[in-house]
């Protein structure tokens, strides 16, 4: 019965050894470049489409390999906008992207493609109220 312990000790020892000692296929490196793309992606569409917001903050990102050619990135960030009609809000939206590599190239660098975006989470917090005023009549 001790054998079997000394056994199944050794077996985890191998195990966890072997866990520790292999090779990352994806480095640090292109997480902090894709994470440093992504927020660049995000802020030229938020300028393109709402040239009126300011103070875009990211306050959570990070990105997590999911297979061996795909990669998640999450992410909240907010930002304020103004308006005519509703005077000036923030918004903070929270989602996450799924990223692909792209079949390798000759290319030095890796490539990654952007394949899906899913929004979770979108808040908007009014400055000001919107008034909104009804009667019992146009029921």
């Amino acid at each position: 019965m001790k054998f079997l312990g000394v056994l199944a000790f050794l077996l985890l020892m191998n195990w966890s050894w072997s866990l520790i000692h292999t090779e990352v296929t994806t480095s640090e490196a292109v997480h902090v470049g894709i994470q440093k793309d992504m927020k660049q992606i995000i802020s030229d569409y938020i300028k393109e489409n709402l040239p009126g917001s300011q103070n875009l903050k990211f306050s959570r990102f990070w990105t997590e390999k999911l297979s061996e050619k795909k990669i998640k990135a999450s992410f909240i960030y907010s930002f304020e906008d103004s308006n005519a009609e509703i005077g000036t809000a923030k918004v903070e939206v929270e989602g996450t992207a799924i990223l692909s590599r792209a079949p390798d190239e000759e290319d030095a660098m890796e490539t990654w493609s952007f394949d899906e975006l899913m929004i979770e989470d979108n808040k908007i917090e009014f400055k000001d109220g919107i008034q909104i005023s009804g009667s019992l009549d146009e029921l």
